[in-house]
């Protein structure tokens, strides 16, 4: 049976639908950064921000920079979902457990997005570490599957390395290098890429974010989040992205046990891209 319309005299099957806004979440997605061409970020707090994580030492900056895994006492472990704009069989799923080993925090993730006639599932393992008092460093790596229908699968191993410096309790600045090794397909994972961010927050106040992602020498993106706290308990967060523009926010609901975050997207022809995550565990 044929579903959809015709355009032209070409009729757009269910599939091919679906096929379209996988590739049109790969191109319009603000919160698929630099290294995540591929690999969409579901974490809602990463969503309420347009990806401005870069200087974030949290869950919700793992999908960019691999020192983002915060130095901890206990096991952290997260869950998160995302549907992708107006299609509900294509939504991204992630979970990730965080431990201390010695003085460095080892975090394992898995992430799959896609649907049944598209998968892409990522597996990887990040460490992060005190180099100095206020410097944290950190080595990422993830090996992306990605399977189309009948037509065959290819994977592939990437490497990233970033590092992030408090100069502050409200200042931070972070770089990393995303995929600047690959081992496989060259059509799996992502591309080459550089990410430069800076965090900073007004004591008692909100904190503005921003993120530079640049590759082969261009500029694919610019990032901007805001989020302020308006009780102890409660955070607002907004966001938007350059190109192509996006607008975004969220709420974040944290108690020493854990913290819930709910984020939505907004694109003016994608239509809307809803996230939830919770967290839970020690700090």
């Amino acid at each position: 049976m044929v579903l959809g319309s015709k355009l032209g005299g070409f009729k757009m099957t269910g599939s091919t639908q679906c096929i379209l806004t996988v590739f049109a979440c790969f191109s319009f997605t603000p919160t698929i950064g630099l290294a995540d061409i591929q690999l969409p970020v579901a974490d809602a707090r990463y969503v309420a921000v347009a990806g401005a994580t870069t200087a974030i030492r949290d869950f919700s900056g793992s999908g960019a920079n691999p020192a983002s895994v915060p130095v901890q006492r206990g096991i952290r472990a997260g869950f998160s979902v995302r549907r992708e704009f107006s299609m509900k069989a294509l939504q991204t799923a992630a979970a990730e457990i965080a431990l201390p080993v010695g003085s460095s925090t080892v975090a394992l993730s898995i992430n799959r997005f896609g649907y049944d006639a598209f998968a892409s599932t990522t597996v990887g393992v990040q460490t992060g570490l005190r180099l100095l008092d206020q410097l944290y460093a950190g080595i990422r790596i993830r090996t992306n599957h990605v399977r189309i229908g009948s037509y065959g699968s290819y994977a592939a191993t990437t490497f990233s390395v970033g590092w992030i410096y408090e100069a502050t309790r409200t200042i931070a600045i972070g770089a990393a290098l995303l995929d600047v090794a690959k081992l496989g397909s060259p059509n799996a994972g992502a591309e080459r890429s550089i990410d430069t961010g800076i965090s900073v927050g007004i004591p008692g106040g909100p904190r503005v974010l921003a993120s530079l992602i640049r590759s082969g020498g261009h500029v694919l993106d610019t990032r901007f989040g805001l989020e302020a706290d308006v009780t102890r308990i409660l955070s607002v967060r907004l966001g938007v992205t350059g190109s192509p523009r996006f607008v975004s926010g969220g709420l974040g609901l944290q108690t020493k046990l854990f913290r819930f975050d709910f984020a939505y997207a907004l694109h003016n022809v994608l239509g809307g891209s809803p996230a939830l995550s919770l967290i839970v565990g020690g700090q």
